[in-house]
């Protein structure tokens, strides 16, 4: 049986819960919808990443994003995303520099990386059970 044949569209909400399933079987922690962008008082604005859908934080301490691109409802159905839509943003994941107080020297926040990022879509002929 396919995806489609299921009535169960495979929205970004469907595939964020079965990946966190999937880390709780794990034994990982894990967190929905995390902002890079930092929120200190000051009269300029640092943009480093989108916002990361889904952090895994794996029991060696392995940090790994998702970005998750599901099907969206349009023209009377669900469609299914383009390929490699998405890819943009996971590639920003692996560029969170680091940014300093250039008056002062002081560090205003470190920067960090995922050790894993990863780009998640359904596959529309993906069969489950035969």
């Amino acid at each position: 049986m396919n995806l489609d044949e299921r009535g169960v569209p495979m929205t970004e909400d469907v595939l964020l819960y079965l990946l966190s399933l999937a880390a709780k079987q794990r034994g990982s922690r894990f967190f929905f919808k995390i902002s890079h962008n930092m929120s200190l008082d000051r009269g300029w604005l640092f943009w480093c990443a989108p916002d990361m859908d889904l952090v895994e934080v794996r029991r060696d301490n392995t940090i790994v994003a998702y970005e998750v691109k599901g099907q969206r409802r349009g023209k009377g159905r669900y469609e299914w995303p383009a390929c490699q839509y998405g890819l943009d943003q996971v590639l920003k994941y692996l560029i969170m520099p680091r940014v300093t107080n250039q008056a002062t020297v002081r560090p205003m926040f470190d920067g960090g990386v995922p050790d894993h990022a990863y780009l998640v879509q359904p596959l529309s002929s993906l069969t489950l059970w035969t």
